[in-house]
């Protein structure tokens, strides 16, 4: 017996989930109205949210936050849930100046630069700009495509792993 056999089933409590979650939606927009965004990371979960406020015709926005560093099939994603629910998904974008602030206010210095990468890797130039600052710590999301992808036509996370110069805190 494989694992998908095995365990793509509802559970025995499934249909209870599913009538409270959906209730709960309700309710929530029944009280609040148009004024309920929910914040999607578009992942697992969050998809079966979006579906339950599709399935209701629930009044209820749906809005996720884009970095710049979504994976293109992520940003294809938001065109699907408006094809296939007729939903719209805000994609909204944090200025730069409020990140800055928000991570001053808890007592990190922040310097906030935009490099070109001149033809050289992501994971070169990282080390590279690190190094021209004098920087003693590297903190970074790792392994932001396949890891298939990574294996075959390299990236940033293999590239710092295999040649940093400083200790990294890697986040995925």
């Amino acid at each position: 017996m494989t694992a998908i056999n095995l365990h793509a089933r509802p559970s025995d409590s499934f249909e209870a989930k599913l009538s409270h979650t959906t209730a709960v939606l309700t309710s929530a927009a029944a009280e609040h109205g148009s004024r309920i965004v929910q914040a999607s990371s578009l992942g697992a979960e969050d998809m079966v949210i979006t579906d339950l406020i599709a399935r209701g015709h629930l009044p209820i926005a749906i809005g996720t936050l884009d970095t710049g560093m979504l994976h293109a099939e992520t940003l294809a994603l938001l065109a699907r849930i408006e094809a296939h629910y007729g939903l719209h998904v805000e994609a909204m974008q944090p200025a730069r100046e409020a990140v800055v602030h928000f991570v001053a206010r808890h007592g990190v210095r922040v310097t906030v630069s935009t490099e070109q990468t001149a033809g050289i890797d992501i994971g070169s130039m990282l080390l590279s700009r690190i190094a021209d600052i004098g920087a003693d710590l590297l903190v970074m999301g790792a392994y932001g495509h396949s890891r298939l992808r990574e294996l075959v036509l390299g990236g940033a996370t293999r590239t710092v792993l295999k040649e940093m110069t400083v200790p990294v805190l890697m986040s995925h």
